[in-house]
């Protein structure tokens, strides 16, 4: 049988932009982008899980208290974004089930970002299975 959904949450990260910036440059669309596009670049940039927007994601899907949801993004560059987010949620001391899926549409992940993120990942998992045996 397949998934049905039943409620959707759409958080738009456009609104995120820094103020103070869009302010400068006038909130023309190109700006706005512009500056979106950086603001992205620079959190996907960080080594630590979430800095900048990405702890403001974390913070308000901590306060909406959600259970079992799927995180998805539909824009490329916000998919380091979200393994960041998706880590730190489960890096938090709790029994709840926060996300049981992650959907990335067309994602682009940065080599730098699979070398500082993702292969730490794989070797702690694979570390554990071999402790195991």
């Amino acid at each position: 049988s397949g998934r049905q959904f039943r409620d959707f949450l759409v958080i738009d990260v456009a609104d995120m932009v820094d103020t103070a910036t869009n302010a400068e440059n006038n909130n023309s669309n190109e700006n706005k982008a512009a500056a979106m596009k950086k603001m992205i670049e620079k959190e996907n940039e960080q080594s630590d899980l979430v800095k900048g927007f990405g702890r403001t994601l974390l913070r308000m899907l901590q306060r909406l208290d959600l259970r079992d949801i799927v995180l998805m993004t539909d824009k490329g560059e916000l998919s380091p974004t979200l393994l960041k987010l998706y880590e730190s949620y489960n890096k938090m001391p709790s029994d709840i089930n926060f996300a049981t899926d992650i959907w990335m549409l067309h994602p682009i992940l940065p080599a730098e970002f699979v070398n500082t993120h993702l292969v730490p990942m794989g070797r702690r998992k694979n570390d554990g299975r071999q402790q195991k045996k």
